[in-house]
């Protein structure tokens, strides 16, 4: 027995990182899905944003509200890229 070399097996079980892996996976499908949410929101947002002329004071809320929206899908689709990348 002291001749046998130590292997892998020896040393670790057969499947242990498995169910982290799987873990892994679905998050990894999950950050995917809100990254391509984020940047739906953002083409949609862009979208409406030059779909609606500045006409003096009447659609200031509507812009603002617009800026804040492509602020906050730029600001969500960062960190979904940020995820992915740790991943």
């Amino acid at each position: 027995m002291a001749n046998k070399k130590i292997q892998n097996k020896d040393l670790i079980a057969d499947n242990l990182l498995q169910p982290t892996i799987k873990e892994f996976e679905e998050l990894l499908k999950v950050v995917n899905l809100t990254q391509q949410s984020f940047e739906e929101l953002l083409k949609q947002s862009l979208k409406n944003a030059k779909a609606k002329p500045f006409d003096g004071y009447a659609n200031l809320k509507d812009i603002s509200k617009g800026i804040e929206d492509v602020d906050k899908a730029v600001e969500g689709l960062t960190k979904a890229e940020e995820e992915q990348l740790k991943l």
